[in-house]
């Protein structure tokens, strides 16, 4: 891979951590509801991972990298 491909991917990587950021600040300011009110019919929910600082998914915004117990949090949207 050339530097002009590098500094693309880095680009993007910045990007959609800024995405990140954005969505989960917005998913964090709704109502906190239970993980039963969560699967109600017709509901929308958001549902917040909090992995331990070690957790590989950190780096790579994928839940299949995940090799902690996180907290799971469901917020109303």
């Amino acid at each position: 891979m050339g530097q002009k491909a590098h500094r693309k991917a880095r680009i993007a990587t910045r990007r959609e951590r800024e995405i990140a950021g954005r969505w989960m600040q917005h998913a964090k300011s709704r109502p906190e509801i239970t993980l039963e009110e969560a699967l109600k019919p017709g509901m929308v929910a958001h549902a917040v991972f909090q992995h331990d600082d070690w957790c590989p998914a950190l780096e790579t915004f994928s839940i299949r990298d995940c090799k902690c117990s996180p907290n799971i949090k469901f917020h109303r949207e």
